[in-house]
């Protein structure tokens, strides 16, 4: 468990340890020829297995005159944020760091991460989905690496529902036909609360209503997308309740047998493979609207590799980042299912045998709009007006409106 410390003490904490740990700006080459650079990364798993050291001592053996020192982040993403904010202007950063999908623009505006784009050549990229590097993009610079990704999947009780339905429309029809008959208690449950988790919701509904800009929410596709969510509660086939639920809540009355689809992340189907629910779990990729592409949008979340600006060892930086995001190295973290994000460790039948990871890659991935500065409170705005059209307090085009003025002024 991570300590939660005030805010004194944490930066207290990270400037004690860093310096033990060979910092970006005082670690030198040894006399031998070795450079030791310092990677700050959170535990890649809930489990007590966890990839980085076996990561680390691979590269470390293609790459013997480079030694990665490895300083454990804290797993709460505001903590996390908070002692990079204070290390890496006072030269105790790390040289390369993980950190959120959706850091990028805010930590570009605060210069600590570096600008990718003059230090990597263009074919790098092709080893990633072209959405995942829009995901790492602010203002046409790129300043993370895509390394491992959540996606969104759905789950399903297979007892009830022997072929997972390719339409929202047939899943709606399906929740709501169970519930009438009796079957379940629930038809569809997911994550409507008033936080970020309504955004990642919204984004998938409205990408497979025909949105193409997470910024332009007025338009009629994103009225289509936010009215047929508001049908999912009036109709029955989601309970009211979902209003005020997050991922554990939609996760509990999954696994509790209440429901029989669930909307949440490829980790959850990890969780609840491993209880009694497994025999009748399914796993699929999300539906989307009839006549829309499919598979349905599929929310990138997960985690990246950001680079210090500030870090001497840039060249051995830029090594570390290449192995990692390799063959090898994303095999290695697929057999921890973890979701990878090279296309050809991503389209390796072997790596699809487990169906929480081939419900994943199949997925379609898509991006909330976190390219420009400010995305919290963007994404605040976003996901109040819709919880607002949720909970029937505004009707959908009017929420959406009126959410629109207030974009328009954030980002204007």
């Amino acid at each position: 468990m991570v300590a939660r410390f005030p805010p004194r003490r944490q930066v207290l904490a990270w400037s004690a340890a860093l310096p033990l740990a060979g910092c970006a700006r005082r670690t030198e080459p040894s006399a031998g020829g070795i450079v030791t650079i310092t990677w700050y990364a959170s535990s890649m798993t809930s489990s007590h297995t966890d990839p980085r050291q076996s990561l680390i001592d691979a590269f470390q053996k293609a790459h013997p005159r480079i030694r990665v020192k490895l300083v454990s982040a804290p797993t709460s993403t505001d903590e996390d944020q908070e002692q990079l904010r204070y290390a890496i202007p006072r030269d105790l950063g790390p040289d390369v760091y993980l950190g959120d999908v959706v850091w990028p623009a805010d930590f570009a505006k605060e210069r600590l991460a570096l600008a990718l784009d003059d230090h990597l050549p263009e074919d790098f990229w092709d080893r990633f989905d072209p959405e995942l590097v829009a995901a790492a993009r602010s203002r046409n610079r790129t300043y993370a690496v895509p390394f491992y990704v959540n996606q969104a999947v759905l789950l399903y009780r297979r007892d009830l529902v022997p072929t997972p339905p390719d339409t929202w429309e047939e899943l709606a029809a399906q929740a709501d036909g169970l519930v009438t008959a009796g079957r379940v208690k629930h038809g569809f449950v997911w994550q409507g609360d008033r936080y970020e988790g309504l955004t990642c919701v919204w984004t998938e509904f409205s990408r497979d209503a025909g949105a193409e800009d997470g910024l332009r929410i007025s338009t009629e596709p994103s009225v289509a997308a936010l009215t047929f969510m508001r049908s999912l509660l009036t109709s029955g086939a989601s309970p009211a309740a979902v209003t005020g639920f997050r991922e554990p809540q939609a996760l509990q009355s999954f696994e509790a047998g209440e429901a029989a689809f669930l909307r949440s992340w490829d980790s959850a189907y990890l969780s609840l493979a491993q209880t009694a629910a497994a025999g009748t779990l399914g796993v699929a990729s999300l539906p989307s609207f009839a006549g829309r592409v499919r598979p349905g949008a599929s929310t990138i979340g997960g985690w990246s590799l950001y680079v210090n600006p500030r870090t001497r060892h840039l060249p051995e930086v830029l090594t570390f980042l290449r192995w990692m995001t390799g063959v090898p190295a994303q095999y290695t973290i697929a057999q921890y299912s973890i979701i990878p994000t090279n296309e050809i460790v991503r389209a390796d039948p072997l790596v699809g045998d487990s169906p929480g990871i081939k419900a994943s890659v199949q997925a379609r991935p898509v991006s909330r709009p976190s390219g420009r500065t400010g995305y919290l409170d963007l994404s605040t705005v976003i996901f109040t007006a819709v919880h607002r059209a949720l909970t029937g307090e505004a009707e959908p085009r009017a929420a959406l409106t009126e959410a629109q003025r207030t974009i328009d002024r954030l980002t204007g």
